[in-house]
């Protein structure tokens, strides 16, 4: 990969990247992304060659006190505590995580899923678990 790579989470071109633990684009206050829930890990694929990544995301966490470890191809890169507004997160991506000829899969494990009709004591009446909102995520090439 040489440059950068921006998933806006709801745009046309977001499918390409999305796995599993995601649910449909929406608008999430006033920004079109998607929640990630219903199971504890959402994953992306990209397709990356061995060197040193950085990835940033822009999240907002859903249940109080989350916090979100990341994966690389089964190797933890990091876990990073979450706020409940929209907040930008980077980590680094060491090359040894990355696999020649193969996707890279990046796992973002949920701390706590939990449902707006738990935690509004049933007012609300959405019962998805939802983890935490995405807006994007970037990962460009840097330096180790």
């Amino acid at each position: 990969m040489e440059g950068t790579i921006r998933v806006n989470f709801g745009s046309p071109e977001d499918a390409a990247y999305v796995g599993t633990g995601w649910y449909l684009p929406e608008n999430i206050g006033g920004v079109m992304g998607r929640w990630a829930g219903d199971i504890q890990t959402a994953t992306l694929r990209f397709d990356l060659s061995p060197q040193t990544y950085c990835i940033s995301f822009c999240a907002w966490a859903y249940p109080p006190g989350q916090a979100v470890s990341l994966e690389i191809n089964e190797e933890e890169i990091g876990v990073l505590p979450m706020l409940e507004t929209w907040t930008v997160y980077t980590a680094t991506i060491p090359s040894t995580a990355i696999r020649t000829g193969e996707p890279t899969q990046i796992r973002f494990n949920h701390a706590v899923l939990l449902s707006p009709y738990e935690r509004t004591q049933e007012e609300s009446l959405d019962q998805r678990t939802l983890g935490a909102a995405y807006d994007w995520v970037m990962i460009e090439s840097c330096t180790e």
